[in-house]
């Protein structure tokens, strides 16, 4: 049997994530079981009455085991309409079916009258817009598989967009958005994003559900969902992080995978990222990668030790494999490495690495148009040194004036603290004036006074 397949709960497989959802005692309607492993679950660990169509006649045998009831038929000559036109359903189940359909949008809409009003219809799709299937599209292949995204009896294919007018033609609304994942090159078809140029690559890497192999839709009628008011709850991971910031630690056996640090970015963004550093004394040497595509980065480093004092690290004498100019690294591969040798790394906490992405995934054509935008040709070299050169005379004459400034502003503090107290002698003098003047009027008139008192006695 061709679907002959173990049931996997462990993993975020459709199949673990449809039987999660399910209540224990339900009633469920299970289109394509195959040999029936969903099926068995379904009635010995959560004791559902399970109601079974398979077109294959050998796996329905084995499904049957475990079903209530079932139909070996094609889902499409609708028997099952009818002979299970008086139960209603708490589930209904498609599990990666509907692309195996001419039609699959009538046997949706059909479900409906089996379904209980607040039933819900779980469904499973390959996304035929994985970029695994992209990738082989861009490069004007087309081959379907024996199993997985391009089985070779899909009849049709179906994309996030297309999937959700599906649901909404057949009078569904999904009021669950699910899905499993896949990485380009960790599936059957079998591409890798080094089949793309570096530009074309950067966009592939970029796009919405880009590593969505199946979508996981839980419908409920349109019509309930409306009248109850139902939450739409949406767990699909938009996008996946697509490039990695690599830092290699060296303790005497060289740069290996199982010594490395990893930092996952969905796109590069310029910033700090800092790296917790292990038995610091026995440390040989530091590697970093600033992006596992072409790239062009300002790098600056920093040490911080088991103090928390950050000292700044010279790049000056660093290896790569890139060019430099100054702070900056330009990847001339896929696999920029900027490495760093001391013959001390003791007391060492963690390294802060500040990356400036100046740009990234570019052309082989275009390293030298970005050297040239970003001033990095060797003609320019020893301009960008005179001028950093002046920028640094010019800072210390500034540095300089500052501090005249400053001693100026001291100078003119103690001025104005010595005409203060200026102004306050001024104001005691003239004080101690008015005082003297006041005493000597009133001498001079007892003075006169006494003369007068004289002169009238002789008379």
């Amino acid at each position: 049997m061709k679907y002959d397949l173990e049931l996997v709960l462990d993993e975020d497989n459709s199949l673990s994530k449809i039987i999660k959802q399910i209540k224990k005692c339900s009633i469920v309607l299970e289109f394509g079981p195959a040999n029936g492993r969903m099926t068995k679950y379904l009635k010995e660990n959560l004791q559902c009455d399970v109601y079974i169509v398979e077109i294959e006649e050998e796996a329905a045998k084995s499904a049957l085991k475990y079903a209530k009831d079932g139909i070996v038929d094609n889902i499409e000559n609708y028997a099952w309409v009818e002979r299970w036109s008086d139960i209603r359903f708490d589930y209904i189940v498609f599990a990666d079916v509907l692309e195996h359909l001419y039609n699959p949008q009538e046997v949706l809409k059909l479900t409906k009258t089996l379904l209980k009003d607040d039933g819900q219809t779980i469904i499973s799709v390959p996304n035929v817009s994985h970029n695994s299937v992209l990738i082989n599209q861009y490069n004007n292949i087309f081959n379907y598989t024996p199993l997985g995204l391009l089985d070779n009896t899909h009849i049709h294919l179906f994309a996030y967009n297309t999937l959700k007018e599906f649901c909404y033609y057949a009078g569904y609304v999904p009021v669950i958005e699910d899905a499993t994942y896949s990485n380009v090159g960790d599936n059957e078809v079998g591409s890798h994003y080094n089949q793309l140029d570096s530009v074309i690559q950067k966009h592939f890497r970029e796009r919405k559900y880009a590593n969505v192999y199946q979508f996981l839709f839980t419908l409920q009628k349109k019509a309930y969902v409306d009248t109850n008011n139902v939450q739409i709850e949406r767990k699909i991971i938009d996008y996946f992080p697509n490039y990695e910031l690599k830092v290699y630690w060296d303790y005497g056996s060289g740069w290996t995978e199982d010594l490395v640090d990893i930092r996952s970015l969905h796109k590069p963004v310029s910033g700090e990222y800092s790296f917790d550093v292990k038995n610091s004394e026995l440390l040989k040497g530091v590697r970093i990668d600033p992006l596992d595509v072409k790239v062009i980065a300002r790098i600056n480093l920093a040490f911080e030790d088991t103090k928390g004092e950050q000292i700044n690290v010279s790049l000056d004498e660093a290896w790569t494999n890139g060019d430099k100019y100054g702070d900056v690294f330009v990847g001339l591969n896929d696999d920029l490495q900027v490495v760093l040798n001391r013959s001390n790394f003791v007391d060492l906490k963690r390294i802060i690495i500040n990356v400036e992405y100046l740009d990234y995934a570019y052309g082989d054509n275009s390293i030298e148009v970005y050297k040239r935008y970003y001033g990095l040709t060797e003609e320019n070299k020893s301009f960008k040194i005179q001028m950093e050169q002046k920028n640094r005379e010019i800072n210390e004459r500034y540095d300089n004036l500052q501090k005249e400034y400053q001693e100026i502003n001291e100078r003119y503090d103690n001025l104005q603290k010595q005409h203060q107290e200026i102004i306050k002698r001024y104001d005691n003098l003239e004080k101690k004036y008015v005082e003297d003047k006041m005493n000597l009027d009133k001498y001079e008139n007892m003075n006169l006074l006494q003369f007068v008192k004289y002169n009238l006695k002789q008379d």
